[in-house]
Formats: C-alpha cells, sequence, structure tokens
C-alpha cells in the first residue's frame, strides 16, 4: 500500500496509515464530538488530524494500523515551546478498501458446508 498526499492550496487529501487509535471526546456546551489520532503518510511523515461533528463519528470504529482516506484543511499553531505545530482539520474520512474488505471478512462466520451436495459437470443444466 502505497501512501500520498494530494495538496490544493490549504485543502489536502492523504492517505496513510493511522499511527494510534483515536481518541474520543466532546466540547461546547451541547457536547459536540472531537476526535483526534494521527496519520503516517510517508516513511518519515507524520500528521495530527483532529475532526469535528460527523467526521468524527466516521472514525469510531477505526483503529491503529487502519488505512485512511482523510480530507481536510492543514493548520498550524504555536506551541508552547515556539514552535510552529501543523495539524489536519479533517472534513471527510474513510477506512481504505484493503481496511473495510478485512473487518468484513473478520466478521463473517465460518460457513458450515456439511449440508452441500458436491457437483460435477454432468450435473450442470447447460453445456
Amino acid at each position: 500500500m502505497h501512501t500520498m498526499v494530494i495538496k490544493d492550496g490549504l485543502k489536502r487529501l492523504y492517505v496513510g496509515k493511522l499511527v494510534r487509535d483515536p481518541e474520543f471526546s466532546t466540547f461546547g456546551v451541547k457536547g459536540y464530538p472531537k476526535m483526534r489520532t494521527a496519520i503516517a503518510y510517508d516513511k518519515e511523515g507524520v500528521i495530527n488530524v483532529d475532526a469535528l461533528f460527523n467526521a468524527a463519528d466516521a472514525w469510531r470504529d477505526l483503529k491503529r494500523g487502519d488505512y485512511v482516506i482523510v480530507s481536510g484543511t492543514l493548520n498550524n499553531y504555536e506551541g508552547k515551546d515556539g514552535n510552529k505545530r501543523w495539524y489536519l482539520e479533517a472534513d471527510f474520512v474513510t477506512a481504505d478498501l484493503s481496511t473495510i474488505y478485512r473487518r468484513f471478512a473478520e466478521q463473517q462466520p465460518p460457513k458450515d458446508i456439511s449440508g452441500f451436495k458436491e457437483i460435477t459437470d454432468d450435473d450442470l443444466p447447460f453445456d
């Protein structure tokens, strides 16, 4: 699986691997959902990711090691040490197809094939 970043101004589309489980919290008087995590998008790059509202809910079933596709706006702030810190404010997230397929396979119960009859080519109704 290759990772990538597509840039359009401050808007970014990342395909990468979660380096830690998403952490969930709420903010505001109404308790809006908020999520924080980080993704590795190449051998050396890790970007922190924040998501709010519906985007945060989309992270509920994801865990460390899952590949994800994230769209968002790159933002920064000044840390306590005076250095600039970058993070992605996600507005869309989905699991990469390999993650979705793996989860689907894990959820499927083993098939009991004891009631099936083996057929031969002679049993087929067409030539």
